[in-house]
């Protein structure tokens, strides 16, 4: 027997039930609540894309996208600071990095 097929519960401990479980032709389950909250996330991130977060600094408040173009620093290097827990003062006055230079 498969090992898939023992588990009684999702790697999130919702358990398998016919009421919770989609079966795919593989033989492989899903478990609707995961696949559900899911969803929503991916809905929730096209809607409101993680570089249209607003973020406010001295005052004002403007678009991760708008401050670095602002600064002068690639958007994706303040995601990147922003999603390694920098703080908002730290992200925004380091300077970008040298070419070939990495963040830290």
């Amino acid at each position: 027997m498969y090992d898939f097929l023992r588990k009684r519960h999702c790697v999130r401990g919702h358990e398998y039930t016919p009421a919770n479980t989609y079966v795919m032709k593989s033989g492989h389950r899903q478990c609707k609540t995961c696949k559900r909250a899911l969803n929503r996330r991916d809905r929730d991130l096209s809607v409101n894309p993680p570089l249209r977060r607003k973020v406010q600094f001295n005052g004002r408040t403007q678009t991760i996208t708008e401050w670095a173009r602002e600064l002068g620093i690639n958007r994706t290097t303040l995601f990147f600071r922003f999603n390694n827990g920098w703080s908002i003062e730290r992200a925004l006055t380091t300077p970008p990095p040298d070419a070939g230079q990495e963040e830290g």
